[in-house]
């Protein structure tokens, strides 16, 4: 499909398409069977095999959780003393900028890789593995999510694809996370791999303001695997991303103003961060400590 045609799709098309929005599983459903089901019980099956898998990660590492939950809970309150008030773009860069720092994690630095053989840890809890100071787009996806929920802000992992242009086949399949954030009543994406923010085009594409030549594409189905819901719910999440009452969406010079105010902050909060990193290593050592056990 070109990028006109996702352009061009109608409401009633995206419903059309997301159905059939199969996807490629992630690691914790790879049984082939579940992919010759009905899409909506192989939906029900997926769905309940990540709960599955989530519930038993929680058991498994119940002993890490409270530290991990502490470590949260300081970088909220963090993001609260610097961030613009109230702004969750400001709030979303400058945990990249936490993350970028090494802030949250063991060596003081971040790397991204998908190398599963240097991953300390790659299962449902992805947000962890940033503590061992490195990992991909799910790792620090999930992260964003897990501290957004603790500011009350929506902060969404969202499964999308990286091949819109030229799909090597006919259902396009994810192969990203980035973060779905709500400002000024309106959804925008941050894709904290690419260091980018995205404006929706409509309920399925997104564009980069940074660098208007890249795209995302939401990918639904494995969206509706990780949250939940029906294919209802996915089509009113949809219908609100596609901005139906033509809010006006942020611009790009309104986006480098927040960035520039956010990197200000942070440049005068130096005494501030360092009390941060000190009082994040006491938790990220016992996220480890436990780890291991």
């Amino acid at each position: 499909m070109s990028l006109d045609a996702y352009k061009n799709l109608t409401l009633y098309d995206t419903y059309a398409l997301l159905k059939t929005f199969w996807v490629s599983p992630a690691s914790w459903n790879q049984d082939a069977n579940v992919q010759k089901l009905p899409n909506s019980k192989a939906l029900k099956i997926a769905q309940l095999s990540y709960q599955y898998r989530l519930e038993e990660e929680k058991e498994k590492y119940q002993k890490v959780l409270p530290y991990y939950n502490e470590l949260l809970d300081l970088t909220a309150l963090l993001l609260k003393d610097i961030a613009l008030d109230g702004n969750s773009i400001s709030y979303s860069y400058l945990l990249q900028k936490l993350i970028d720092g090494g802030y949250l994690s063991n060596t003081k630095k971040f790397y991204r890789t998908d190398n599963k053989s240097l991953l300390a840890y790659d299962s449902v809890l992805f947000g962890l593995q940033v503590t061992y100071g490195l990992g991909c787009c799910r790792h620090l996806s999930f992260l964003h999510q897990d501290i957004f929920q603790k500011l009350g802000l929506e902060g969404e992992a969202l499964y999308c694809s990286t091949d819109v242009l030229e799909p090597k086949e006919q259902i396009i399949k994810g192969n990203h996370f980035a973060n779905l954030i709500r400002y000024q009543d309106t959804y925008y994406i941050h894709d904290l791999t690419n260091r980018l923010f995205l404006h929706f085009e409509n309920g399925l594409l997104m564009e980069s303001y940074e660098k208007p030549n890249i795209h995302l594409c939401y990918v639904p189905m494995t969206q509706l695997q990780l949250r939940g819901g029906n294919f209802e719910d996915l089509l009113l999440q949809i219908r609100a991303f596609s901005n139906p009452t033509h809010q006006e969406q942020m611009n790009k010079k309104e986006l480098m103003e927040i960035m520039a105010y956010s990197d200000h902050q942070m440049k005068k909060s130096t005494s501030l961060l360092e009390d941060y990193r000190e009082e994040a290593k006491t938790y990220i050592k016992q996220i480890h400590a436990h780890m291991q056990k």
